[in-house]
């Protein structure tokens, strides 16, 4: 859907996105993306704990969890913005070591 949305600032398509449960990576709280998770969570078909998720740092959550989505025009100039959404495919293949491997990944980068 072309277009512009001059009241909100962005394209009919970020408008778009958002509606479908995508949205730039800084706007994903915490609380936000485990909501989005209990929604699809099943410890019958997840080989992770829960528990162990909502215990891990944010940005540590948004690599295991996020993926790509789209970009789409932001702002009143326009900008290119990179919006995510919570990957099933990506909760499917998910393991506890998984995350403590980005939980390290996060730690490293931030000293």
């Amino acid at each position: 859907m072309a277009g512009y949305n001059y009241k909100l600032n962005m394209s009919n398509n970020a408008v778009e996105a958002y509606e479908k449960g995508a949205k730039p990576y800084n706007e994903w709280s915490l609380a936000e993306i485990i909501d989005k998770v209990l929604d699809i969570y099943d410890p019958e078909e997840h080989a992770f704990d829960i528990n162990k998720l909502v215990n891990t740092p944010l940005k540590a959550v948004k690599l295991c969890v996020l993926s790509y989505s789209s970009w789409h025009h932001t702002t009143k100039k326009y900008k290119e913005t990179e919006f995510y959404f919570v990957d099933r495919k990506k909760l499917l293949m998910l393991t506890d070591k998984d995350i403590d491997k980005y939980v390290d990944f996060v730690m490293q980068k931030e000293m």
